[in-house]
Parts: structure tokens; C-alpha cells; sequence
């Protein structure tokens, strides 16, 4: 009986998942920076939005090859929102499980310019709930953010732009599940 459950369950989650991707809006711009409607911080009961920054080193910057060369090594994909999507499939659709968007203006990526493109820096964006489990989700993200940084010579910030250090990846790693457990 609980399979039962957890099979409607699981379609209506999903359900719900595409109605939120197709509501879902490009973030605003502030001077020249992206700015997330919401960093870190619950939309409202059932949702949470999940921010990190991977900036260049100071003076430099990330080249438009080398984040598509990145973006094809971690399997994102070019799609909706002109962003790279890390997606997953479920029932033969794909859906995203977060995105990564340039961090200045016009926060968006076009893959017929990006020879010439050149950005300080990247934000990565977890929507919870996501077609994957929250931890598991952030685990993902965290670690293909700290790739990009590493193979680019950048940092990974917290939401607020400041290093991402053990204890803060900590509170967000707990904010996560708590969030999960609330929302399972």
C-alpha cells in the first residue's frame, strides 16, 4: 500500500516540478549584476532557492570556451533561460535540477557569441523541491562549482559573495535537508 502512495506521490511532485519550471522567470538585473529573486531563503513554505558564486581570480576572468568547455565536461546543457542546465531524466523528460547563469549583465548565456564573451563570474542555482533529492542535489551542484573554480583558477562564494568556508557549506548542507524533511 505505501508503493501505492509513493507512486502518486512521486507523480504529483513531478507534476508539480514542471508547473514551477514553466513559471519559473529569469532572474532581474541590477546595475550590472544578477540579482536571484530570493538567495538562499524559502520562497514561500514549498520552495527554497540555493546560491553559490564562482568568481575569477582578481583581474581575470572566464572566457566563453572555456565555460562551454566546463559546461559540456559537467554534462550541463545550453536551454531554457539562457543558462546551462544540469538535468536529470524522469519518465523520458528531462528536467532541471539546477542551472548556471553569468553573473553580470544581461545574466544569460548566447551560444552564437561565445567566442568573444568574457564574465567575472557564475552563479549556480538549486530550486527546491527538484526532480532529485535536495542533499543529493546541492552535493552535485557544490561539487560542479568547485570544479569550474579549480580548473578556472576561481573561488566559490556563498550567496552573500563571501568564501564558501567549512562551516558555512555546513549550515547550507543542513538548511538543505532540513528544508527536505520538511517538504518529503
Amino acid at each position: 500500500m505505501r508503493g501505492e502512495f509513493q507512486g502518486v506521490s512521486q507523480e504529483l511532485r513531478e507534476q508539480a516540478i514542471v508547473k514551477r519550471q514553466e513559471a519559473r522567470k529569469a532572474p532581474t538585473i541590477q546595475g550590472n549584476t544578477v540579482v536571484t529573486k530570493s538567495r538562499n531563503e524559502e520562497i514561500d513554505d514549498n520552495e527554497k532557492i540555493v546560491v553559490i558564486h564562482v568568481v575569477a581570480a582578481d583581474g581575470e576572468s572566464f572566457s566563453g570556451p572555456v565555460i562551454e568547455q566546463m559546461m559540456a565536461e559537467l554534462e550541463l546543457e545550453y536551454g531554457d533561460m539562457g543558462a546551462y542546465h544540469c538535468n536529470v531524466k524522469l519518465q523520458d523528460q528531462a528536467h532541471s535540477m539546477y542551472c548556471v547563469l553569468n553573473m553580470f549583465k544581461p545574466g544569460t548565456f548566447d551560444p552564437e557569441n561565445m567566442d568573444l564573451f568574457m564574465t567575472q563570474g557564475l552563479i549556480f542555482i538549486l530550486r527546491l523541491p527538484g526532480p532529485e533529492d535536495g542533499l543529493k542535489a546541492f552535493n552535485i551542484m557544490y561539487e560542479h562549482a568547485s570544479r569550474f573554480a579549480t580548473f578556472c583558477n576561481g573561488e566559490v562564494l556563498d550567496e552573500r559573495r563571501q568564501s564558501m568556508t567549512d562551516d558555512t557549506l555546513m549550515s547550507l548542507k543542513e538548511h538543505v535537508q532540513l528544508f527536505s524533511l520538511r517538504a518529503g
